[in-house]
C-alpha cells in the first residue's frame, strides 16, 4: 500500500468521491445535464481533473501548457492511464476550470488517508525525532497579479499607488535529517475569509493548521520548525494552547 501505485490507488478513491459528490451538488443546483462552463456536455471527470493536476506536479511539469504537451508522449501518456488510473487527460483550459469549482477542504482527506496509510505500514518509526515527529512550516506565494483576481484574493496596496493581489499558503510536512523523502500535511490557503475585509496571514492560517493537527491527530507529539517570523510569543502560546507537547524552532 506503500508503493507509489497503492499511494495513488488511494487518492484516486477519494477523488472518485469528490468527483461524485460534486457531480451530485451540480445535479441539484445550476447544471443538472452535467454541462461546462461554456456549455459543452462534460467528456472527462473531475477525478480524471484532479489526478491530472497530481500528476502534473508529481512528472514536475513547469506548467499546465508543458503538461499538456507531454501528455502527447506515447509512454507518458500510458503511465497516466496504468499508474495514475487517468482515462481521460483534460486540457489545460478544461483543468482550470474544473479545478477553480473545487473547494480545497474537500481535497483535505486526500492527504489524512495517506497519513493512515503511513501511520499502518509504521512508516512513521523511520521519521522519530526528539521524542515525536518534525513538522516544518513554511508560507508559499502561489499567485500574484494587478489585473487578474477573485473575492479570495488578498490585496496590497504599494505606495506609488498600484494594487497587487495575491495568493499564498502555509504548507507543512514530516520530514527527518536523514530521509530524502517528505510526508505532505493538506496546506492552509492565506486567503482572505468569508465576512472579512481584511487580509489573512500566516500566523492566522497557522491557528487554523494547528487546530486541524489537535482533531485529526490529538496524540501526535510534534517538533514544529519554521522561520524566525513565527518565533513570537502569540504563536509561542497558541501552539502551547493546542498541545503542551509541541515546540517550535528556528
Amino acid at each position: 500500500q506503500l508503493s507509489a501505485t497503492g499511494l495513488l490507488k488511494i487518492v484516486k478513491t477519494i477523488f472518485n468521491k469528490i468527483s461524485a459528490d460534486f457531480l451530485s451538488s451540480r445535479a441539484r443546483t445550476r447544471d443538472p445535464l452535467n454541462q461546462g462552463l461554456k456549455g459543452k456536455i462534460k467528456q472527462i471527470s473531475l477525478a480524471d481533473s484532479l489526478m491530472s493536476a497530481l500528476a502534473m506536479f508529481s512528472l514536475k511539469s513547469p506548467s499546465l501548457l508543458a503538461f499538456d504537451k507531454a501528455c502527447r508522449d506515447k509512454l507518458v501518456s500510458h503511465n497516466l492511464k496504468t499508474l495514475y488510473g487517468i482515462e481521460h487527460v483534460p486540457s489545460d483550459t478544461y483543468m482550470r476550470e474544473e479545478l477553480d469549482e473545487v473547494n480545497p477542504q474537500n481535497l483535505r482527506t486526500s492527504f489524512t488517508s495517506i497519513f493512515a496509510a503511513a501511520q499502518r505500514g509504521k512508516l512513521l518509526e523511520r521519521y522519530q525525532f526528539l521524542g515525536g515527529l518534525l513538522l516544518l512550516v513554511d508560507g508559499t506565494n502561489l499567485f500574484n497579479s494587478e489585473n487578474v483576481n477573485c473575492n479570495d484574493c488578498c490585496v496590497k496596496r504599494h505606495g506609488d499607488g498600484r494594487v497587487s493581489y495575491y495568493h499564498q499558503a502555509l504548507a507543512g510536512v514530516i520530514a527527518h535529517p536523514n530521509n530524502r523523502q517528505v510526508i505532505p500535511l493538506c496546506p492552509e490557503l492565506i486567503s482572505k475569509q468569508d465576512g472579512t475585509e481584511k487580509n489573512d496571514c500566516k500566523r492566522r492560517a497557522l491557528q487554523r493548521v494547528l487546530a486541524a493537527l489537535k482533531k485529526e491527530h490529538p496524540r501526535l507529539k510534534l517538533t514544529i520548525a519554521s522561520d524566525a517570523l513565527s518565533t513570537n510569543a502569540p504563536t509561542i502560546n497558541e501552539i502551547k494552547a493546542h498541545q503542551p507537547s509541541w515546540f517550535i524552532s528556528n
